[in-house]
């Protein structure tokens, strides 16, 4: 009786057919997904589809209680990596933010928190080469200082603000200066006191001209 030997494993075959069709798909899937991110661009469709929306929002700007002119105001919004809106004011100070989406301004800001600055300059201020100065507090020209905040509603007829706003102070070093007193006060007498006489004429250069030479003749006596 013949004993059967046993059979060996059998070695595995590697099957191309098998390896490309699950890689093949795979492939398509993602060159398609490339091509899609860059030419359609989905990156910026994504995020702006995840954006808040654009609201509108209306304003006044005053200063020391008056309506200030030519106001510009910029948004910076808080927690949301969006832009900001921005607007200038008109003659009674009123404003209409808006906000650049791929180029163009839109009428609105995004809807939630904001800081604001408000920068006005000088309408006083003399035309020239030099830009007029602020007349807005020095804190509320730069977002990382500003105490203005705004929260943008989703609904507009609740968006309408106003920034009251404060003269600065004018520098120490603008301060005017305290009078000195004309030379020859203080008890001292005007030029030329001390028993020395009055000053007496000068010529062109400022200084006094020597005094006459009493004659010879005149001063002998008889």
């Amino acid at each position: 009786m013949n004993e059967s030997q046993p059979e060996l494993p059998r070695k595995p075959v590697f099957r191309l057919g098998r390896v490309l069709l699950a890689v093949v798909p795979l492939a398509v899937v993602a060159c398609a997904g490339l091509l899609a991110w860059g030419y359609l661009d989905l990156g910026n469709r994504i995020h702006r589809a995840m954006l808040p929306p654009l609201v509108q929002v209306t304003g006044q700007v005053f200063l020391d209680a008056k309506p200030l002119k030519g106001a510009q105001v910029f948004t910076q919004p808080v927690g949301v990596r969006c832009n900001g809106a921005i607007a200038v004011a008109d003659d009674e100070g009123r404003f209409a933010l808006r906000t650049d989406v791929d180029g163009d301004f839109l009428d609105g800001a995004y809807a939630g928190e904001h800081r604001v600055i408000v920068l006005g300059l000088d309408p006083d201020a003399p035309s020239g080469p030099f830009k007029p100065p602020l007349v807005t507090p020095p804190e509320c020209s730069e977002f990382d200082t500003t105490p203005l905040r705004i929260h943008v509603d989703r609904d507009p007829t609740r968006n309408h603000v106003e920034f009251r706003l404060d003269r600065p102070p004018p520098p120490k070093d603008a301060k005017a200066k305290k009078a000195f007193p004309p030379k020859g006060a203080k008890g001292k007498g005007p030029p030329g006191a001390k028993g020395k006489g009055p000053s007496g004429p000068k010529d062109a250069e400022g200084k006094q001209p020597p005094a006459p030479k009493e004659d010879a003749s005149k001063s002998e006596k008889p």
